[in-house]
């Protein structure tokens, strides 16, 4: 199905009485790593709503996980945890490593290429269910 026809039975979703993601999830992946360590997933978030969508948090089954944002402070890179983010009405949002990103750690489990993971994505009213996918290192 191209992304078009997703994105116009989206619109058409409530007219019809079908339930429609918050969100659409674009990309979710991450890297291979190893058990005690850390991953960043990447991931791009559309909202193709009228409104915009606040991300209220993240939780996965392979380790602690929030969302984070690297900052310049006194000259040192940190990490930041970043309590909510909005995603405007009729917009995406892209959160990379070194960047915006869900961050996992320490990591529970390996994390290994061809696996997936689920991570939910908490919003005011609901949570929706996203698989991220490990990818091997390109």
């Amino acid at each position: 199905m191209r992304k078009v026809d997703v994105v116009c039975c989206l619109a058409l979703a409530p007219l019809l009485g079908w339930a429609q993601p918050a969100l659409l999830v674009e990309h979710a992946s991450t890297y291979p790593a190893a058990a005690g360590g850390a991953a960043a997933v990447q991931l791009t978030l559309a909202n193709v709503s009228p409104n915009p969508v606040v991300l209220q948090g993240v939780s996965t089954t392979v380790g602690p996980a929030q969302v984070r944002q690297h900052q310049l402070q006194a000259g040192v890179q940190q990490l930041v945890r970043v309590p909510t983010l909005t995603v405007p009405a009729q917009s995406r949002v892209r959160l990379l490593p070194g960047a915006t990103e869900v961050y996992i750690g320490p990591l529970n489990q390996p994390l290994v290429a061809g696996q997936e993971f689920p991570l939910l994505l908490i919003l005011p009213s609901t949570t929706q269910a996203v698989r991220v996918q490990v990818r091997g290192h390109e």
